[in-house]
């Protein structure tokens, strides 16, 4: 939890602040490390299971291996090296050994930052049931704060912007996050999170139309806050994570439903859209709303000829990559002088195409192995949770019998599912996973499709074992 929390409030800064990340990568190491010296931290771990270890071993191998030193005769003959091979000639060094990676720095510092992320899925995967709960409620609570602390960046409370960070979105809400397409993703993975808190709370209560009254009102502070972040296709992809909490939250309704009269589910269900809509009315009004709808007004962008530049610059390094790190250093060398700016374009603005670019054909046959593993991790566990509501129902109708542990573990497949999807989808024209506490969120999602440490039946309150 510690962990988790750590890379939400720290590892937002990107490239362009590294202080924080600079400080996030030993704390992680060191939670990860205590409890090797301390055995009570060891209460509700396990090993983490041999699927996670190989994906570990994925993650990190491309940089590993991009930062081995080749002979002459085997690096000068890579795509792309005919301009180095004739500088270093130029002062007597063209024997010298050197990496695949044409910016071995760089590719030293992304390999650096991918290990945070890679313990933080090794200690998720070895979770038992409730401890993935309250790792969930904490996704859920650091989401909260950031909400808090970026309301306090809008307003400008005291004369303070309030950002953690000298570079960032001014009149966003960035919460904890230096861009405000990252913080969007945060908090629609904090929304997801949230549903999975009310869905053990709902285990733990025998008031359950409280707990839908908690859910809706989370839900609408988490979606009127992912709006005013201003990201374009945050916003856009809003309706995902909105979908995924109503089905993680579905099953709980179903006791609900069944007691309250078609009449009066009809009557709050138009009362509902009538205060949406007089509410969104309202809300037009503000200058932080109309700021965000005026960024609709002009959908232009230069990601179009960042993605005909990046790709162009694939062509000169395939089939074997410029090296994790090294876009900057490539699509300077791309880039057209048409479309030359003062802005210069830090990422590809696609974290698809961007990771061909630096990793290659090597990087992407990896890329297809992880994808293909964390796919059968979530299929085994969609269906062991029945995930689908229709089918769910139908397995628990007879008995409610272990339905509370059943119905906590669909909620975290359902999460772990969907906060892949979101950043996935957002990878499209951005580069979520490149700052560290999406990427940390992300290894969160993969370690929950692990099958969990069997435990004592799953409550907010049941005792650690």
């Amino acid at each position: 939890m510690v962990a988790v929390a750590s890379a939400i409030a720290l590892g937002g800064g990107g490239t362009t602040n590294p202080l924080t990340e600079t400080i996030l990568q030993p704390l992680l190491a060191v939670l990860a490390g205590l409890p090797l010296i301390l055995p009570r931290l060891r209460i509700g771990l396990s090993a983490p299971p041999r699927s996670t270890w190989i994906l570990a071993f994925l993650v990190l191998i491309v940089p590993i291996l991009q930062l081995i030193p080749l002979p002459p005769s085997l690096w000068q003959a890579l795509p792309g090296r005919a301009a180095e091979s004739a500088s270093l000639a130029l002062v007597h060094a063209g024997h010298a050994w050197m990496p695949w990676s044409m910016a071995p720095a760089r590719t030293f510092i992304s390999l650096l930052a991918m290990v945070g992320p890679v313990l933080v899925l090794l200690l998720a995967a070895g979770l038992d049931q409730a401890g993935r709960t309250w790792l969930c409620i904490t996704i859920a609570a650091m989401g909260l704060v950031s909400i808090v602390l970026g309301v306090l960046q809008l307003s400008h409370a005291d004369g303070f912007s309030w950002s953690l960070y000298p570079y960032y979105n001014n009149g966003k809400l960035d919460g904890f996050q230096a861009n405000h397409n990252a913080q969007a993703d945060v908090l629609g993975i904090a929304l997801m999170a949230f549903a999975v808190g009310c869905t053990a709370l709902h285990q733990s209560t025998s008031r359950p139309m409280l707990v839908w009254i908690l859910a809706a009102t989370g839900l609408t502070v988490a979606a009127l806050a992912l709006f005013l972040t201003g990201s374009r296709t945050g916003i856009a992809l809003m309706p995902l994570p909105m979908l995924v909490s109503a089905a993680i939250l579905l099953p709980t309704a179903h006791g609900i439903i069944l007691r309250a009269k078609r009449r009066i589910i009809i009557g709050l269900g138009a009362a509902g859209l009538v205060l949406t809509g007089v509410g969104s009315l309202a809300l037009a009004r503000l200058p932080a709303i109309k700021a965000v709808f005026d960024r609709f007004n002009d959908l232009e962008n230069t990601r179009a000829e960042i993605w005909t530049d990046t790709w162009h610059a694939l062509g000169t390094v395939w089939p074997i990559g410029g090296g994790i790190g090294s876009f900057p250093v490539l699509f300077n060398a791309a880039e057209r002088l048409e479309v030359v700016s003062p802005i210069q374009a830090g990422r590809a603005h696609n974290d698809w195409l961007e990771w061909a670019l630096e990793a290659g054909l090597p990087g992407i046959f990896v890329l297809v192995l992880v994808l293909g593993l964390i796919g059968l991790l979530a299929w085994q566990a969609m269906r062991i949770t029945a995930v689908s509501p229709r089918a769910f129902m139908k397995r628990h109708r007879a008995s409610r019998q272990g339905t509370g542990n059943s119905l906590v573990a669909r909620a975290q497949t359902l999460f772990a599912c969907g906060t892949l999807l979101v950043l996935g989808a957002h990878a499209l024209d951005d580069f979520p996973v490149r700052a560290m506490a999406l990427a940390c969120l992300a290894a969160v999602a993969v370690g929950l499709l692990t099958p969990p440490r069997l435990s004592a039946p799953e409550t907010l309150s049941s005792p650690r074992h």
